[in-house]
C-alpha cells in the first residue's frame, strides 16, 4: 500500500518536472492563493474600520433627526434643517486585570485588557463628542425664535453657543 502511494506521488511528481504548462498552472494557483489570503486578511481589517465609521455616522444622524423633531415644536421656527459634525468616533474603555508579581527588585504590575472568546470585554462606550451644530431654520430671522433654538440644541445636546450656527 505505502510503495502504491510513493510511486503515485512519484510519477506525478516526474509528470510536473518534465511539463513546463503544469508548472506555470502550478506557480499561478500558488499566487492566487497567497493574493486571495491577502486580500481576505486585509479586508477584514476594513470592514472593521468601515463599521466604525457606519456607528459614528449613524449617531450623527440619529442626533440630527432629534433635534430637528426638537427644533421643529419650537412656535415660529418653520421648516428645519440640521447638521451636526463630530470631532471622533466612539471611545471604548475596556475591563483591565492586574497581575502583580514580587521581584528581587521590587514589585512588577501588569496589566492587560479581558478577553472572551478572542474579544475584548467593554465596560463602557463613549460617544463622540460634538464639533459643531449648523441650524437652518426658516423662521430664524426672528431673534425671540434664534434664541429658543439656541436654547433648546444647548440643553438637548450640551453643546457650547461657539459650536452653534443658526442661519434662516
Amino acid at each position: 500500500m505505502r510503495d502504491k502511494f510513493t510511486n503515485f506521488f512519484n510519477e506525478a511528481f516526474s509528470k510536473i518536472k518534465n511539463s513546463k504548462a503544469i508548472q506555470i498552472l502550478l506557480f499561478v494557483a500558488l499566487i492566487l492563493v497567497v493574493v486571495l489570503i491577502y486580500f481576505s486578511i486585509n479586508n477584514s481589517s476594513k470592514q472593521n474600520n468601515i463599521s466604525e465609521q457606519n456607528t459614528t455616522s449613524n449617531y450623527a444622524e440619529y442626533l440630527e433627526v432629534k433635534l430637528e423633531n426638537v427644533l421643529q415644536q419650537i412656535k415660529d421656527v418653520g421648516t428645519v434643517n440640521v447638521a451636526i459634525t463630530l470631532e471622533s468616533g466612539y471611545e471604548y474603555i475596556y475591563a483591565t486585570e492586574e497581575e502583580i508579581k514580587e521581584t528581587s527588585t521590587g514589585t512588577l504590575t501588569t496589566t492587560s485588557i479581558v478577553l472572551v472568546s478572542g474579544k475584548p470585554i467593554i465596560i463602557k462606550e463613549i460617544p463622540p463628542k460634538i464639533k459643531g451644530v449648523v441650524i437652518v431654520a426658516s423662521g430664524a430671522e426672528n431673534i425671540s425664535v434664534r434664541m429658543n433654538i439656541l436654547c433648546a440644541i444647548q440643553t438637548a445636546l450640551e453643546v457650547d453657543n461657539e459650536k452653534i450656527t443658526i442661519l434662516n
